[in-house]
């Protein structure tokens, strides 16, 4: 019987370790588990300093459109809903940042040329006299440094509004002119008053463009 007793006591006694094992298993595990939890939401949560940060960057960004630098030789027109406010030379300047005003930069200084009379349709007119000419010329033109919002507004293509003006104005300005004084004594003549006429109708069209001159680069009886 001590045996056995002795025997029933030790299996009693494993069984409590056992338990009392499992017991501490199960709450470390559990404890590993909530600590592995915490840390994974911690790594997806800003917290109020991040939403500081983005909200700052966000800002700077926004401000960054209020900021214009005009190199020498542009000009800025500032517009405010799509409306024309003012123009800003060369240098840094600031105004309402988007979508309350926007800025476009125009090349003021820069000379443009347009070439008319590369095709028989262009080049051929008729004179005075009613002889036939061959008309070659170029127009060299800058936007207007006091006026590119005009350049900007009112002229979508502007080497075709160049073209077609300038075109039309030297048919009627050779429709005047003999044969002979377009293409010998008058050619200077003839560029000068073509280039006056095309500017007051662009100046009419409030195209923003200045005609800097006319060449006639070809003018014989075909």
């Amino acid at each position: 019987r001590p045996g056995g007793s002795g025997g029933n006591g030790g299996n009693d006694l494993e069984d409590q370790m056992r338990r009392m094992q499992e017991r501490f298993r199960q709450r470390g595990g559990g404890g590993g588990r909530k600590r592995g939890g915490g840390g994974g939401s911690g790594g997806t949560n800003f917290g109020p300093l991040g939403f500081l940060v983005i909200a700052g960057i966000a800002l700077l960004a926004w401000l960054s459109t209020s900021v214009v630098m005009v190199d020498p030789g542009q000009q800025a027109s500032v517009f405010r809903f799509g409306k024309w406010q003012t123009n800003f030379g060369p240098g840094l300047h600031f105004h309402l940042p988007a979508p309350f005003e926007e800025h476009e930069l125009v090349e003021v200084e820069a000379r443009r040329k347009t070439q008319i009379g590369q095709t028989m349709d262009e080049s051929l007119m008729l004179t005075e006299d009613e002889n036939i000419v061959d008309i070659q010329f170029s127009v060299f033109w800058r936007v207007k440094p006091e006026a590119p919002q005009d350049y900007i507004l009112n002229v979508k293509q502007p080497d075709i509004a160049v073209e077609m003006v300038a075109e039309s104005v030297m048919r009627e300005v050779v429709g005047k002119t003999r044969l002979q004084s377009v293409i010998t004594t008058e050619r200077d003549v003839v560029q000068t008053e073509v280039a006056n006429q095309v500017q007051t109708l662009l100046n009419d069209y409030r195209a923003g463009i200045q005609i800097v001159s006319i060449q006639i680069d070809k003018a014989d009886p075909p």
